[in-house]
């Protein structure tokens, strides 16, 4: 679940590096979008969001639930074969993004064998060079 503020964008000049523009034009509830990601049945889990929520709704499908992701994360140290630096889940790419030294292909290739094209994403420090 998430709010989207991407009316902010087109408001002309807006800067939220100052506090006067975001206290002026951020979180207006009146322009808020929440978006919030499901498996299963979207029209009842709509209608459950409904009972609190009464603003602009996007209810969307989700292929992986966060639960799913989160086992993922926890079983990433077998899988990598080297120590990682970070994992957290991003639930609106429904990703896991790994910090490497190196993201390896080999073991990105292995990954997205395991768990699918892209619920794996390996993010390395180092590049290589030329």
């Amino acid at each position: 679940m998430w709010l989207d503020q991407s009316y902010l964008e087109s408001i002309p000049g807006y800067d939220d590096s100052k506090r006067e523009w975001s206290e002026k034009y951020a979180n207006d509830p009146t322009r808020l979008v929440l978006n919030v990601k499901f498996t299963g049945d979207l029209a009842g889990r709509e209608a459950w969001v409904r009972e609190s929520w009464g603003g602009a709704l996007c209810v969307s499908q989700a292929r992986r639930s966060e639960e799913s992701l989160r086992q993922v994360q926890e079983g990433l140290g077998e899988d990598l074969g080297q120590a990682f630096l970070s994992s957290s889940v991003d639930v609106m790419k429904e990703q896991v993004l790994v910090g490497v030294w190196v993201a390896d292909e080999d073991v990105q290739g292995r990954l997205d064998d395991k768990y699918g094209a892209g619920v794996v994403r390996l993010d390395g420090v180092l590049q290589p060079v030329g």
